[in-house]
């Protein structure tokens, strides 16, 4: 297998790294849309209106327009993070220290890793088709 059959060769076959900074730029898309529902609360709406303002800009380039289906593992991101922070669940998690205690309830993280890793794979399978079928 020579670089022209690999993901990189045709996007490089296409004019350099277009390909896979439309990727990283999808993916950081729909990670600050993700992150914006979740903290609707406080900063939501800011990193909503950032990105809609992506899509848009993303969306008018035909370069990047073709990298549109990693949108859909920036979500992945914030599933790992919740992932993370519930580390130590499932069940009520409680932290002392000299001042102090809390008790907090935690979910199991399986099920956010595990959707973070099935989004990972359906938005490169994805990107992958669009990238590769255009470049062959």
């Amino acid at each position: 297998m020579d670089d022209s059959d690999s993901v990189v060769g045709r996007v490089g076959a296409r004019g350099g790294s277009v390909g896979l900074l439309g990727a990283a730029l999808w993916f950081l898309d729909g990670a600050a849309l993700t992150f914006g529902l979740a903290s609707i609360l406080t900063i939501g709406l800011l990193l909503l209106a950032a990105g809609a303002a992506g899509a848009v800009l993303l969306g008018r380039s035909a370069a990047f327009r073709r990298s549109w289906p990693m949108v859909l593992g920036g979500p992945a991101a914030v599933l790992a993070y919740l992932a993370y922070l519930n580390r130590s669940g499932p069940g009520t998690v409680c932290t002392t220290t000299m001042t102090s205690s809390s008790c907090v309830e935690e979910y199991s993280p399986w099920l956010f890793l595990g959707l973070a890793v099935l989004l990972l794979v359906v938005a490169a399978g994805l990107w992958y088709r669009a990238v590769g079928s255009r470049a062959a």
